[in-house]
């Protein structure tokens, strides 16, 4: 066989492991079923094929990660053309949690020692059975795009991640701000205070009422403060925080060469790379409020409301 012939016949098998479905062993062993050649076998043998379906879903989603970060991004080789009801199944349930220690525990190699602590605490949160609603839009049949690339839902506390809305390199500085969410104390006892639904009431009752902020009552007066604070505090300042760190560490990933420049956070940062904790937080509250649009429907309609609330932000 000559050079050309033997060259062409690799980069069509190359071709050709580049555009497989990464979970296509999962499949095929899934496919294949667990083994019956022995009656008294049956129950182990289905105890070991479930076992080879878990390390070969875990081997496509280290495929899936190392294809997703590679450059260029081709979202092709991530296609899958069909998906069993039980990979399904795993890509709701398990795949995820699985990415996300994927991509922790590479940042825990990070050169820079704030990235490396940043990211073993990922790695320890995950790692934990702490219970944090996580999701992965990875769309292998046809790509549905969302609203948000990335988010923290205040509802139920989770992250979700859509990842072919992502640039894959710019990947990390998403999954340390959303983790910087959940790392927030102040931003998880600002959801409860919110969604207290006693204090909603309080406050509702001090609308109807019609008073204005003078009139009201020390005790009503600390009750407003409290629910407005809670709600900048789960809101844009939740935000502030969030952004802040990441930007931190995106600095740290940039000094050590282990992150291309971002443009969307370089439009807002400018192009000094040595800016302090103190220089992030100003900016970015400095952009923040700038784009800060204050709710207006709801109880935050009542006159009463945007009056304490404008005290609170002149105060900040």
């Amino acid at each position: 066989m000559n050079f050309l012939k033997l060259l062409i016949i690799l980069l069509i098998s190359e071709m050709g492991v580049a555009q497989a479905c990464p979970f296509q062993s999962f499949l095929d062993v899934e496919k294949q079923g667990p083994a019956h050649a022995n009656p008294a076998t049956i129950i182990a043998d289905r105890v070991n094929w479930e076992d080879r379906l878990n390390q070969e879903f875990a081997k496509g989603t280290q495929i899936f990660f190392q294809r997703y970060t590679e450059q260029p991004f081709d979202p092709a080789s991530l296609s899958c053309e069909a998906v069993s009801d039980r990979l399904q199944d795993k890509l709701d349930n398990n795949f995820a949690t699985l990415f996300l220690k994927i991509a922790a525990e590479n940042l825990t190699h990070s050169r820079s020692a704030p990235v490396r602590e940043y990211a073993d605490k990922m790695v320890s949160t995950l790692n934990s059975g702490y219970i944090m609603p996580t999701k992965l839009f990875v769309h292998l049949n046809d790509h549905h795009p969302s609203q948000k690339p990335a988010g923290y839902d205040r509802s139920n506390k989770g992250i979700f991640f859509d990842l072919f809305e992502i640039d894959p390199a710019a990947f990390n500085i998403y999954l340390i701000h959303e983790f910087a969410h959940v790392f927030d104390p102040k931003l998880a006892q600002a959801i409860n205070i919110f969604n207290n639904s006693e204090l909603t009431s309080d406050v509702a009752a001090m609308v109807r009422s019609k008073k204005q902020l003078p009139e009201l009552s020390t005790d009503d007066r600390s009750k407003l403060d409290r629910y407005l604070t809670a709600g900048l505090d789960r809101g844009v300042l939740a935000e502030l925080r969030a952004w802040t760190t990441s930007s931190e560490l995106y600095l740290e990933l940039l000094k050590f060469g282990e992150q291309t420049p971002a443009a969307f956070l370089d439009h807002i940062l400018g192009s000094n790379r040595n800016l302090s904790e103190v220089q992030l937080h100003q900016i970015w509250q400095d952009y923040l409020f700038k784009n800060f649009d204050k709710p207006t429907t709801g109880l935050f309609a009542s006159p009463l409301l945007q009056a304490d609330l404008a005290v609170i932000l002149n105060s900040l």
